[in-house]
């Protein structure tokens, strides 16, 4: 993607953003509670659903989801801690690829969070309401008239559940958390920490127990083996579907990395944690299920669908002698904790939502009201507030559904259809976006990899491919294609949430006046020039050492690999000049592609246009002088509707390194900087292009003094890396110069030091000159009061937004050097 040639100052960028920063209070953890909150309370929901359809393959089933999780969980390790800020899937797809990419995985995420509130807070009704009903079992008052809050325990006069209870309960819950996380996260994640203490030791006791007392290994294997038979294959696929909601949770972590301490070390740390204790506990307990004698993993998915972990401990019982404690005691403990982790997961999905919001909000991918802090608490409460009462929408709709009987799915399955299809959609993007920052941003600092990679060379140019984030995405795709055939409302609902969504993103950017796609300049987060500021703790360090890298790669890039050029021709008088320069240009052994086009006229076919003298005598004018100075050449001419975008073709299809085209210079008052063709090329080149711009059509010239203004950057050192190439054989001289400010020296001098390294030993006479004033204004007069032949100035590619194509001090040297001028534009 194209970007601005320099990034807006980060303070600049903080004043845009919003002052109040997010509290880094949460350590590894902090960290690892908030996702085991949500992941690890996803198999208290999912176990239900995946016994429903998959029965005794459920442990299939979810071996089948967890690749995908371990997979994208490891990107998420990657990402997060290269990239630690609030947004997660939304803020990597953003920088991996454009703000669009980035509002669809945001958008995706905020219907998993608004979602998460539901389904979680749904569940937790449902092991509330077992805990209390088998609380009036065992003879405490009262308490029992509080079953129906899971509603499987209070059918109606048809024998189908009643939801009315389960809905008041989970809006109150929903509002109750509303309030918690309006005061802060610090409070918020106090009370994730306590209760994953408490209900992972639990975990452990219920699957000893289960495990040692209880479960059999030929009812196992009887279980298991129904898949084909007893399990259908439609079946086992909707199990896998609901099986993927064990883990989707995993964004947790990402999205509270802005208020992690040293993400780098933490993220990762929590990370791998999560994924050892979420894969046990989750294929323990589905293994345990379906191992025991006394219930069947049918009736676990249907008369336990609300509260399966408490239907699990009451088939513990079953296998149990009638006077052991253990048969009153492992259900009521089991319901407690479930409504532990589910309250904590329903906590964590006001956390994610509210997070991913004023990530979004602050690059203008979401209206800026959101990303406003509270000036006490320092958390988004309007978000909080809005995706809450969401929430609460989603719970009053499954209830309507459910109640008024227009649909054949249950609530619970509803919501987690849609819990589904928002997650994988980011989760995909997830995988794809480190793919594209290992390529796109290859020095960022990673603390964490994820393992083994390969690369591959595709049109000249070598890409890394990370094996996991490949699989991670093959994965998430298979799933989300099983939802779309399979879940009719998830289908229906998740679809719709995403078009609106875009029409709403769309009209937004349109009324700021915004692209659609491109970022804010100077917003990029993992730009070279402020990346180190993502790790404030290191940040002097790696603004170190992004210096040192950047040096390397500009040793590396600077020298200019020009192999195959593609030069156009269309004007006799330039041909000397133009292949002149393309001769001093290009590599040894390395060839011309000379071409010219022919634009037909569109009320004719294109063949009905052939070559005419004048076209075949500048094709072999051309031709003959490339030979003239050894170097090979081919001549071509097409016809075309557009001569720029043929152009382009010839230089995809050749696979040119550079294009080098001719063109006179334009006036001020021009509105074009280079006219029709020139200016598409330039903004739509598969490589580097080089514009050669006469002050007026003359005769050959000898290059004898080339002026290269510098900036240190890899354009500016390519610039060089040409004019060396050119003296080297006119045995000339080159300037390089520096235009700042007085207080600048001292950086400059380092700069043109560098630059001085360039051409000690190729033998062209070179000098480096640093002068203070306007740099246009100096550029125009140095090159005048020098009496210089040519200059060559390095210019950024740009976005197709921009009015200066080239940046405003190369389009203002071309308009007014007293001397022909090469612009260099290197395509990143």
């Amino acid at each position: 993607m194209a970007e601005a040639s320099k990034p807006v100052p980060s303070q600049i960028m903080e004043q845009k953003v919003e002052v109040i920063k997010l509290k880094r209070d949460l350590g590894v953890f902090g960290s690892f509670s908030i996702g085991f909150a949500d992941v690890g309370a996803d198999i208290y929901v999912a176990l239900g659903l995946v016994l429903f359809f998959a029965a005794g393959a459920a442990p299939l089933a979810l071996a089948v989801a967890a690749t995908g999780y371990i997979f994208t969980a490891l990107s998420y390790a990657e990402l997060a801690s290269a990239i630690p800020m609030a947004g997660g899937a939304s803020i990597f797809s953003r920088e991996a690829f454009n703000d669009f990419w980035g509002f669809v995985a945001g958008w995706g995420l905020l219907l998993d969070y608004t979602i998460d509130i539901a389904l979680f807070g749904w569940i937790t009704m449902g092991y509330l309401g077992s805990f209390l009903g088998n609380l009036g079992t065992v003879g405490v008052p009262f308490v029992g008239t509080l079953a129906g809050l899971n509603s499987i325990n209070i059918p109606g006069a048809t024998g189908t559940p009643v939801y009315t209870f389960q809905a008041i309960g989970t809006i109150a819950l929903c509002i109750l958390l509303m309030g918690l996380n309006y005061i802060g996260i610090r409070e918020s994640a106090k009370l994730n920490v306590s209760l994953s203490i408490v209900s992972i030791f639990s975990e452990i006791a219920l699957l000893l127990i289960g495990f040692i007392l209880v479960w059999n290994l030929p009812t196992f294997i009887h279980n298991i083996s129904q898949l084909g038979s007893g399990v259908s294959w439609s079946d086992f696929g909707w199990g896998i579907t609901v099986a993927m909601v064990s883990f989707i949770g995993l964004e947790s972590i990402s999205q509270a990395a802005e208020e992690t301490r040293r993400p780098d070390k933490t993220i990762p740390r929590a990370t791998k944690a999560l994924i050892v204790a979420v894969i046990l506990a989750g294929l323990l307990l589905c293994t345990l299920a379906v191992g025991l004698p006394g219930i069947t993993p049918k009736t676990l998915g249907t008369t336990y669908q609300n509260d399966p972990v408490t239907g699990v401990a009451a088939g513990i019982g079953m296998g149990l002698n009638i006077n052991n404690p253990l048969v009153i005691l492992l259900p009521l403990w089991v319901g407690l904790l479930g409504v532990f982790m589910l309250l904590m997961s329903t906590n964590t999905g006001v956390i994610g939502a509210s997070r991913v919001t004023y990530s979004m909000s602050r690059y203008k991918i979401m209206p800026v009201w959101f990303s406003k802090l509270h000036p006490r608490y320092r958390v988004p409460t309007r978000t909080i507030v809005v995706f809450s009462l969401a929430s609460i929408g989603f719970v009053l709709f499954v209830w309507i559904m459910g109640t008024y009987k227009l649909t054949h799915e249950d609530p619970t399955i509803i919501l987690g259809d849609l819990y589904n299809y928002g997650a994988l959609v980011s989760f995909m993007l997830v995988n794809l976006s480190l793919i594209a920052l290992r390529n796109r941003r290859p020095e960022l600092y990673r603390p964490y990899k994820s393992p083994w990679a390969f690369d591959v060379k595709v049109k000249g140019r070598n890409w890394i491919v990370p094996i996991l984030p490949v699989l991670g995405f093959i994965v998430c795709l298979f799933v989300w294609i099983l939802v779309l055939n399979l879940h009719e409302i998830g289908k229906i609902v998740g679809t719709l949430w995403f078009i609106v969504g875009i029409a709403m993103y769309l009209w937004y950017r349109r009324g700021q006046k915004l692209s659609w796609k491109d970022h804010i300049p100077g917003t990029e987060v993992t730009h070279p020039d402020i990346a180190h500021e993502l790790h404030p703790e290191i940040s002097v360090e790696l603004k170190d050492k992004y210096k040192v890298e950047k040096e390397l790669l500009v040793a590396r890039q600077a020298k200019a690999a020009y192999k195959n050029i593609l030069v156009p021709l269309s004007r006799p008088e330039t041909i000397d000049n133009i292949v002149d320069i393309a001769c001093d240009i290009v590599q040894q052994g390395g060839i011309l592609h000379l071409v010219t086009a022919i634009e037909v006229p569109p009320q004719l076919p294109t063949e009905a246009c052939v070559l005419d003298v004048r076209n075949s005598t500048i094709l072999l004018a051309a031709f003959e002088k490339a030979k003239a100075r050894g170097v090979m050449a081919t001549a071509e001419a097409v016809t075309t509707r557009s001569i720029a975008d043929a152009i382009i073709q010839s230089a995809i299809n050749k696979e040119c390194d550079l294009i080098l085209m001719g063109s006179s210079q334009r006036t001020v008052t021009e509105k074009v900087l280079f006219g029709n063709i020139v200016d598409p090329v330039l903004r739509n080149a598969p490589c580097d292009v080089a514009i050669f711009s006469y002050t007026s059509d003359t005769e050959p010239i000898s290059y004898n003094r080339i002026l290269v203004p510098t900036t240190g950057y890899l354009h500016a050192t390519r610039a060089l890396s040409i004019a060396l190439d050119i003296e080297k054989k006119f045995r000339g001289s080159v300037t390089s110069i520096y235009v700042g400010k007085e207080e600048e020296k001292e950086h400059a001098e380092a700069i043109l030091e560098k630059v001085n390294m360039m051409a000690d030993g190729t033998g062209v006479e070179h000098s480096a000159v640093f002068l203070t004033g306007n740099i246009v204004n100096s550029i125009v007069s140095a090159a005048k009061d020098g009496s210089y032949d040519l200059i060559i100035i390095g210019a950024t590619e740009r976005p197709t937004y921009y009015k200066q194509l080239l940046g405003s001090t190369a389009d203002e040297i071309v308009k007014r050097a007293p001397c022909n001028v090469l612009v260099v534009r290197t395509k990143k």
